[in-house]
C-alpha cells in the first residue's frame, strides 16, 4: 500500500490547512452596538477560530434580532435576511467535511452530496450576521468573518473539488479509450 496516493496527499494538505485555520483569527465580534448603527470600537474584538470551533455548535440555538451588520460591514452580508439564519448552521460543515477527509485519506472518492453540503454551509459561514445579547439595554452583537473564516470556507470545498476532478478525469479516460 503507497503511503502518498493523491488522495491521500489532498487529505493531508487539507487538514494541514484546516489546523491553520484554526489558528488565524476567525471572526471580529462586535459586541453591543447599538441598533441604531452607532459602533462603539472598544467593544469590538477579535475572536479566536479555536473558540468558534469549540462554541460553533450552539449557533442556532442563538435569537436572530434582525439586525443588520454594523457601518462599514455590510458587504458581508452575502444572502441577504436569510443569510443570518443559514450562518449559524455553518459550523456543522466540520463532521460533514471530515467525513469526506478521511474517507480520502483511506483512498475513497468523496460523497457528492456531503461534499456538497460542506461546500454550501462552508460558504454560508462567510455571512455576517447579528444576534441578540443578552443585556439590559438595546444592543446587540454582530460577527464579522476574518482571516481565519475565509481560509476555513476554502477548505470546506475541497471535498467537492476533489469529486469534481475525479469525475472529469474519469470522463476523459473513457472519452481517450474509445478512440
Amino acid at each position: 500500500m503507497r503511503w502518498f496516493t493523491p488522495l491521500r496527499t489532498i487529505a493531508l494538505v487539507a487538514v494541514a490547512l484546516w489546523v491553520a485555520s484554526i489558528v488565524l483569527p476567525g471572526s471580529l465580534r462586535v459586541d453591543d452596538y447599538m441598533l441604531d448603527g452607532r459602533v462603539d470600537p472598544k467593544l469590538a474584538r477579535v475572536e479566536d477560530s479555536w473558540d468558534v470551533l469549540l462554541l460553533g455548535w450552539l449557533g442556532p440555538l442563538s435569537i436572530d434580532n434582525g439586525g443588520r451588520a454594523p457601518p462599514g460591514y455590510e458587504a458581508f452580508e452575502l444572502f441577504g435576511i436569510w443569510g443570518s439564519y443559514f450562518a449559524r448552521w455553518a459550523w456543522y460543515a466540520n463532521p460533514l467535511w471530515l467525513w469526506n477527509i478521511i474517507r480520502m485519506f483511506n483512498g475513497k472518492q468523496p460523497r457528492p452530496l456531503v461534499a456538497l453540503a460542506s461546500a454550501v454551509l462552508g460558504v454560508v459561514g462567510l455571512h455576517a450576521y447579528s444576534f441578540w445579547a443578552l443585556s439590559d439595554h438595546d444592543y446587540s452583537s454582530a460577527v464579522i468573518p476574518r482571516a481565519g473564516a475565509f481560509l476555513w470556507a476554502a477548505i470546506m470545498a475541497v471535498p467537492l473539488f476533489v469529486w469534481l476532478s475525479g469525475r472529469l478525469l474519469a470522463r476523459r479516460r473513457v472519452s481517450a479509450d474509445s478512440l
